[in-house]
C-alpha cells in the first residue's frame, strides 16, 4: 500500500500526501479483525497468522505487482505493526499477556491456533549432485513435524513418478533446513517409504 502520493496537477513543488483510501482501508481490516475477535468468531492466534500470511504474500507478489523497495518495506511494517498489536494480547504460560515474540530475522514470529510458536522450514529435494530447491517453505512447530512433512513429501514425490512410469527413484531425499539456512535433517526417500510401511 503505497501511503503516499505525488502531486500531479502540475501544481506545487511535487509535494506528497497520505493515501486517504489505503488509510482507510487499512484501519477497516483492523478493525474487521478485532471485532471477529471480540465476537469470539477469531482467535488471536489465528488473526496473528493471517496478517503473517499477508505480509508473506506481499513479499512475495512485490516484484510482480511493480513495488518499489520503499513501497515493501513501508508496507510490511504496516503488517508488522497489526501483528505485533495483536501478539500483545496472546495470553502467556501464567495467564498474562505475552510479549512480542521475534523470529530470528526481528520479524514477528508466527503462532497457530493453539498457541503454539512455529517456525519456517525448506524442503530441499536431493537427486545425486543435484538439489531442487524450495523456496516457499513451510510452518511448523518443530524439527519433527519438520520431518514428518518430509516423509509425507517424499511420498507423494514416489507415488508421482511411479504414475509417470519412471520407477520409484528412491535414490533421491529431501534435506530440511531451517529459514536461517541450517540444515537440520535429511530424508532418504527409501526411508520415507520404510517409514509408512510401518
Amino acid at each position: 500500500m503505497n501511503k503516499k502520493q505525488s502531486r500531479s496537477d502540475g501544481t506545487g513543488d511535487g509535494a506528497t500526501e497520505p493515501d486517504p483510501h489505503g488509510h482507510a482501508a487499512l484501519l477497516l481490516v483492523e478493525s474487521l479483525i478485532h471485532g471477529l475477535i471480540a465476537s469470539s468468531s477469531l482467535t488471536v492466534a489465528q488473526a496473528v497468522e493471517i496478517v503473517q500470511i499477508a505480509a508473506e504474500v506481499k513479499q512475495a507478489t512485490a516484484d510482480d505487482v511493480g513495488d518499489t523497495p520503499a513501497t515493501l518495506h513501508e508496507s510490511l511494517h504496516l503488517l508488522n505493526s497489526i501483528s505485533a498489536s495483536l501478539i500483545h494480547d496472546l495470553p502467556s504460560a501464567d495467564g498474562a499477556a505475552s510479549s512480542h515474540p521475534q523470529g530470528v530475522d526481528g520479524n514477528i514470529a508466527v503462532v497457530n491456533s493453539t498457541n503454539v510458536r512455529l517456525r519456517k522450514y525448506f524442503f530441499h529435494v536431493r537427486t545425486g549432485d543435484e538439489v531442487t530447491e524450495d523456496f516457499e517453505g513451510s510452518h511448523h512447530p518443530d524439527h519433527s513435524a519438520a520431518r514428518q512433512e518430509a516423509i509425507d513429501s517424499a511420498i507423494e514425490l514416489v507415488c508421482m513418478t511411479l504414475k509417470a512410469g519412471k520407477g520409484l527413484q528412491l535414490q533421491r531425499s529431501i534435506i530440511i533446513n531451517t529459514e536461517d539456512g541450517t540444515e537440520v535433517g535429511e530424508v532418504p526417500f527409501g526411508d520415507a517409504v520404510r517409514a509408512r510401511k510401518r
